[in-house]
C-alpha cells in the first residue's frame, strides 16, 4: 500500500519529515539562498515584466497554466540541488537520510500525487517496489516482513532519469485530472484535487530546500533561484 510521506494511511508508523531530522549544521538563511539582508528581490520583478500579456492573461484564467508553471519550476530547482552534489555527499550516511533518499523520495511522490488517483500511478521503470518503503526514506520496520526496508542506493544519474521522467509527464498529468474535484484522488488525503496539487508542489520544493541547505552548509554551495519561466533562472551567488 501506498501511503503519504507523514505515513498517516494504513499501518505506516507517524514518523518526524526529514525537515525535522535534518543537518547538524544549518546554515544562517535555513535553504541554503544569501542571507535575507543581502538577497536583491530585483529577478521576481523582472520575471513578471518579462512575462508576455498572452501569459499573464492565461495564468490568471487558467488554473491548470498555473500548476504546470509552477511544478516545473519547483522540480527546475530540486533538478539543480541533485546535478550539484558530489558523489561523495550522494550517499553519505552522516545524515539520517542519505542525499539520495530525500532526492528520490521527493520525485516519488511528486509522481504519485499528480495522478488521477493510486490506481492510475504506474511506476517509473527502474522503481525498487519489493521493499517496505519504496519511497526510500523508512520507518519502523513492519511485522512479519521479510523485505528489504529501504530499496538498494540510487545513483544521480538514475535519479536525474527520474526526474525527466517526471517533468516530462507535467503538463499531460495536470490537464488529464479534474481540478475542481472536492476529492483528492488519495483517501488518507481530505482535500480537494486542486489543493493537494498545491500540496504536492509545495512538497517537491521542502524536499529540494533540504537538499540545498545540506549543499550549503557542507560545502558552500548555493542553489539558483526558479522564476515563473521555468526556463529562465537567475543566478545567486554561492
Amino acid at each position: 500500500m501506498i501511503t503519504h510521506p507523514s505515513g498517516r494511511a494504513g499501518n505506516r508508523p507517524s514518523r518526524p519529515t526529514p525537515m525535522n531530522r535534518e543537518s547538524p549544521m544549518r546554515s544562517t538563511n535555513g535553504i541554503g539562498l544569501r542571507p535575507l539582508a543581502h538577497r536583491d528581490y530585483s529577478y521576481g520583478i523582472m520575471d513578471s515584466r518579462a512575462a508576455s500579456a498572452d501569459e499573464a492573461t492565461r495564468s490568471t484564467k487558467a488554473p491548470g497554466f498555473v500548476l504546470k508553471s509552477q511544478y516545473h519550476a519547483a522540480l527546475a530547482t530540486l533538478r539543480e540541488t541533485v546535478e550539484q552534489c558530489p558523489e561523495d555527499l550522494w550517499f553519505s550516511k552522516e545524515y539520517e537520510n542519505s542525499f539520495w533518499q530525500l532526492a528520490y523520495h521527493t520525485l516519488f511522490f511528486a509522481h504519485l500525487y499528480i495522478q488521477p488517483n493510486e490506481a492510475a500511478f504506474q511506476p517509473w521503470e527502474h522503481h525498487q517496489a519489493d521493499v517496505q518503503y519504496p519511497d526510500g526514506i523508512p520507518g519502523r520496520p513492519k511485522p512479519g516482513s521479510k523485505l528489504p526496508l529501504i530499496p538498494e542506493p540510487y545513483t544521480k544519474e538514475q535519479v536525474l532519469a527520474y526526474w525527466r521522467f517526471c517533468d516530462d509527464l507535467v503538463d499531460e498529468a495536470v490537464d488529464s485530472i479534474d481540478l475542481m474535484s472536492p476529492d483528492s484522488g488519495f483517501h488518507w488525503y481530505k482535500v480537494s484535487k486542486f489543493e493537494h496539487q498545491i500540496i504536492n508542489i509545495r512538497h517537491i520544493q521542502h524536499g529540494a530546500a533540504q537538499l540545498a541547505d545540506r549543499l550549503r552548509s557542507k560545502l558552500d554551495i548555493g542553489i539558483n533561484w526558479v522564476g515563473a519561466d521555468h526556463r529562465k533562472v537567475s543566478k545567486t551567488r554561492p
